[in-house]
């Protein structure tokens, strides 16, 4: 994993019209606050939060409507990330690449395992498929939440009840460098041939139902036609071709 390192967090509350910008230093930062409840912890899970960890917030913290920028460096280059809800962007500021997501699982996943250079590929309980680790298991290395991490470090995230024990062992595991990529690197090459596979099956299938209502008209009875033959041979002309089309398609797919 390369070293992630905070610049600058931005914090915005759309119900309260209000913002707060915390600045970081280029090496350790010391949180502290002269009496609990001033929101140390809730500054600590809204960094977790705005890389796409999920993390649990105090109950008046979600009334807020709130929404994120960090900013900060990997490996000397500069991103930032930008969080509403589930909905999230990555800037890369030297080539001005944008990248939107919809969910922060899938896409942005893979994407922040691209910077982060995570290679530990999870199957989720309820998944087929290989894909690669959530954010929240990503980001496990660089958070404990107070409250509830001293227990089980998972516990720090509330969405890896997702993975099974085993899977969860497997990120320790690679985090502490028991299991590299000679592990992972056939999870992620067999996803991709099992999803690739499947998408291949979809594709002749579809061509198939069309093959089929092709093959069904052309069957067609035309004795009933009140004489229009033009009409007919127009269509029969244009659906022959089609089937050609999608013969060719056919035998490519498979």
């Amino acid at each position: 994993m390369r070293q992630l390192i905070y610049q600058e967090l931005i914090i915005v509350s759309d119900l309260e019209r209000s913002a707060e910008v915390f600045q970081f230093g280029p090496k350790k930062n010391l949180i502290l606050g002269k009496r609990n409840k001033v929101g140390k912890t809730s500054l600590c899970t809204s960094l977790m939060w705005s890389l796409g960890g999920q993390v649990s917030f105090p109950p008046k913290w979600k009334e807020l409507q709130i929404k994120t920028l960090v900013k900060f460096l990997i490996a000397g280059e500069k991103y930032s990330i930008l969080r509403t809800k589930d909905n999230i962007s990555i800037h890369k500021e030297l080539t001005n690449d944008y990248f939107t997501y919809e969910k922060i699982t899938g896409g942005y996943a893979k994407k922040l395992a691209e910077i982060i250079n995570f290679e530990a590929y999870l199957k989720p309980k309820n998944s087929k498929y290989y894909s690669p680790a959530f954010p929240s298991a990503q980001l496990l290395p660089s958070f404990i939440h107070s409250d509830k991490g001293w227990g089980e470090i998972y516990n720090s995230f509330t969405d890896l009840f997702a993975y099974s024990s085993s899977e969860k062992k497997y990120v320790l595991e690679y985090l502490i460098g028991i299991r590299g990529n000679e592990f992972f690197g056939p999870r992620k090459e067999r996803s991709q041939l099992e999803q690739s596979i499947e998408h291949s099956e979809r594709r002749i299938e579809n061509i198939t139902e069309v093959q089929i209502s092709i093959a069904d008209f052309l069957n067609i009875n035309y004795d009933n036609d009140n004489g229009n033959d033009n009409y007919h041979v127009n269509d029969l002309d244009f659906f022959l071709e089609e089937r050609s089309f999608l013969k060719h398609n056919i035998n490519i797919a498979k």
